[in-house]
C-alpha cells in the first residue's frame, strides 16, 4: 500500500471550498484546510505536507502566502498552485 499524498489547501472563503475540498478528499488526497495563514503554518508544523494549493480571492495575498511556504516548506518545492477569482467571477490559475 503506498502512502498518500498529503495536500495543504489554504482557502480563504470556507463556504465556497468545502465542495473542493470533499472532492478533493474523494480523489483519495489527504487534505488538510486552512483558512488563513496562521492556519496554514499550524497545520506545516503539525503534519508532513507533500503539497500547497492556495485559492484565494486577493491574489497578491494568495502570492506572498506561497512565496512564505516555498521557504517554509523546501519538500513541497514544484508542488504549489495558485488560483484566483476575478471579478467576472471567473478561476484563474496563476
Amino acid at each position: 500500500m503506498s502512502a498518500r499524498f498529503t495536500l495543504l489547501f489554504v482557502c480563504d472563503s470556507p463556504a465556497a471550498c468545502s465542495a473542493f475540498c470533499n472532492y478533493l478528499r474523494n480523489t483519495g488526497l489527504r487534505v488538510l484546510a486552512a483558512h488563513d495563514t496562521g492556519s496554514a503554518v499550524m497545520c506545516s508544523y503539525t503534519e508532513a505536507v507533500d503539497g500547497v494549493l492556495i485559492y484565494q480571492d486577493n491574489i497578491r495575498l494568495g502570492t506572498i502566502i506561497g512565496c512564505d511556504f516555498k521557504t517554509a516548506l523546501p519538500q513541497c518545492a514544484g508542488r504549489f498552485a495558485l488560483y484566483g477569482i476575478r471579478n467576472d467571477g471567473t478561476v484563474v490559475r496563476h
